[in-house]
Parts: structure tokens; C-alpha cells; sequence
């Protein structure tokens, strides 16, 4: 708290270093699922190409978040992030922090509308690369929207923290 406040510095972590184990592991599993709804509907090369862009994600992309809670008192937020309740709660202006060079993801929560989202996001990426002349399919546009796809998915978590309400800043 103090040095957030001294500096004027908001702090980020890594996705694989967050208390919940599933946390960066959820995304990875609402895409399997969404894959699987659509897997009649594309061509295995297509699927087999994103997975390893997908997967690769974490060996070429450090993703850093910031979390914040669009409630500013939740019992369960005190017991788990402050010291059991001894900590702090501090608000920030979202017309502030819009401005960094993040971006801002609402988490969702309800499973079956993340599989839905992302089987919508892949069909569409599916449709794109289908269009393309063959030689050209695959190529850098597809690797940048597949690895904005490995960061939205970091916006998906177990329904389990619905409560949490958060909003999380990833870099």
C-alpha cells in the first residue's frame, strides 16, 4: 500500500505465479472445449495450428496482470488478498488506468458462454484463413490473432470466484 501510494505505481504479476494454480490453466481448458464444439465444423491443420500457438504462448509471452474488482467490499476478497482483513482497499480512476499500455479484460465467469465466445472467435479466425490463397494461410496475421486469443483467454476463470468481479489489466 505504501509503495503504490509513495510511487504512483501500479504492480503486476504473473499469470503462472497467481495463488489459484488454475488460474492461467482455465483459459487453455475453455479452449479445448470450444474446439471440440467446433472440431466438424474446421479442419484438424487449423485446430492443431492454434493449439501450438496456444500452448507455445507461455514460452514466447509473459503475461502480467493487475486485478481489481469492480465491487470495492466483498467479504471474501478481505479473507483471501488482505492479510485476512488487515489489509487495504483502495480505489482508482478507471479514465486513469485506461490510459497504460494494458489491456483491460472484464473476466467472465459463466462457462458455456466462454465456450461459446471462443468457438465464435475461432470460427471466425477459421473463416479469415479460408479465404486465404493457400500459401498464405498460417502466416503472421494468423500468429497475432492467435496470441491475442492466448490473452483474452486469460480473462476466463472458474465460475467458482464469480463473486470477485473482476476487471484485470494484462501486459
Amino acid at each position: 500500500f505504501h509503495s503504490i501510494c509513495t510511487n504512483r505505481t501500479i504492480r503486476f504479476s504473473d499469470l503462472f505465479s497467481m495463488n489459484d494454480f488454475l488460474e492461467i490453466h482455465w483459459g487453455y481448458h475453455i479452449w479445448e472445449k470450444a474446439a471440440n464444439k467446433i472440431y466438424d465444423e474446421v479442419t484438424e491443420e487449423f485446430l492443431e495450428n492454434i493449439d501450438k500457438i496456444i500452448s507455445g504462448s507461455s514460452l514466447k509471452l509473459n503475461y502480467l496482470a493487475s486485478c481489481f474488482s469492480l465491487e470495492g467490499d466483498v467479504l471474501s476478497q478481505w479473507r483471501a488478498y488482505a492479510d485476512d482483513g488487515n489489509g487495504y482497499c483502495i480505489g482508482f480512476d478507471a479514465n486513469q488506468i485506461i490510459d497504460l499500455p494494458v489491456t483491460a479484460l472484464e473476466v467472465l465467469y459463466d462457462e458455456n458462454q466462454q465456450i461459446h465466445e471462443v468457438a465464435d472467435i475461432l470460427t471466425n479466425i477459421y473463416n479469415v484463413e479460408m479465404n486465404l490463397p493457400e500459401d498464405e494461410r498460417y502466416g503472421t496475421d494468423f500468429f497475432e490473432i492467435c496470441a491475442l486469443l492466448a490473452c483474452d483467454l486469460t480473462s476466463l476463470k472458474n465460475p467458482a470466484f464469480s463473486e470477485e468481479k473482476e476487471i484485470r489489466l494484462i501486459h
